[in-house]
């Protein structure tokens, strides 16, 4: 009995041990960003899609806008464009169809807890718009569109390893040399995807990593002045920084801090870059690797409005 006994309390302590081991082991992933591929959501307001000629209607066209991103953006980098109608047949002279933002569209974000804080939609109104002369017939209709360009960025973090011995096969250590790792996007159309490290030499680690967009919208060149140029468009800024020096980038190499940057070109919505890291401080460890992607983002909504004769 006494034996029985000690067998049932050595196998409860053997059950528990295991259990805390087990607990000890799980890995928890921190997600430091809300995620997404979404940035500005452009859409039109309560808009009136009948109207009618002769210079005796007027209407307002309010275009709604909210960041749903993680990139805040000032209103001094934001431009909204009416187009599909000409502007005088409707009243109004071309800059009357170009305005920016009241406010700054901040992003949404993180709170203590993590959960989500969401941002307020922003109102750009073109009022009083007017088709001043008659018609043809008794309707035509035209199609309106809200061009809304605009400074944007993504934001991202990935791990490099790094080890005494870069070019060894003992698994083990902190961590792995040669592998993909795991890479974390803020909210943005523009995105980093397999992130990929090696050893190509003792003191010497390679990365590669694809930019790609998911994401909606056209891409142009940073502070492109309209994203409206089609030498600008699918052109984006990369920063490259590991926190070491002896970074460089294949395509761009002019000196950042200790990081790189320059501009590539997207071909079908992607682009695969390759960096060498010189490793100069040996030992065993991870270190922080942070990507950012600058670019004007082109969000487009359209509608269809209806001009009627007006009656006699």
């Amino acid at each position: 009995m006494k034996n029985k006994y000690l067998i049932g309390i050595l196998t409860l302590l053997v059950l528990f041990i295991a259990s805390c081991t087990t607990e000890t082991q799980k890995v928890v992933t921190i997600q430091p960003f809300i995620g997404g591929n979404d940035a500005l959501i452009v859409s039109f307001d309560q808009l009136r899609k009948e109207v009618f000629d002769g210079g005796n209607d007027p209407f307002d066209v309010t275009i709604k806008i909210q960041n749903k991103g993680e990139s805040d953006v000032s209103k001094t980098k934001a431009r909204v464009k009416l187009s599909g109608v000409k502007p005088q047949e409707f009243g109004r002279a071309e800059q009357d169809f170009l305005k920016t933002p009241e406010s700054d569209l901040e992003s949404r974000k993180k709170d203590a807890s993590g959960g989500v804080i969401e941002t307020s939609p922003h109102f750009v109104s073109f009022k009083d718009i007017n088709h001043a002369t008659a018609i043809q017939g008794n309707e035509l209709a035209f199609p309106l569109r809200a061009d809304v360009c605009y400074l944007y960025s993504t934001k991202v973090v990935s791990k490099l390893c790094v080890k005494t011995d870069l070019l060894s096969t003992t698994e083990g250590g902190v961590c792995t040399v040669n592998e993909a790792k795991p890479v974390f996007n803020s909210g943005a159309p523009l995105q980093v995807q397999k992130v990929q490290q090696s050893a190509v030499g003792k003191d010497k680690l390679r990365i590669s990593f694809e930019i790609k967009k998911p994401g909606s919208g056209e891409i142009y060149r940073k502070e492109s002045n309209g994203c409206e140029l089609t030498r600008d468009k699918n052109k984006v800024h990369v920063r490259v920084d590991a926190g070491m020096e002896g970074l460089s980038c294949t395509g761009f190499d002019v000196k950042s801090g200790k990081g790189v940057e320059g501009d590539i070109t997207l071909y079908d919505g992607t682009k695969i870059i390759t960096c060498d890291q010189q490793i100069n401080q040996k030992g065993d460890y991870e270190t922080e690797l942070k990507i950012d992607l600058s670019y004007d983002h082109l969000q487009t909504a359209t509608e269809e409005i209806k001009v009627k004769h007006a009656p006699e």
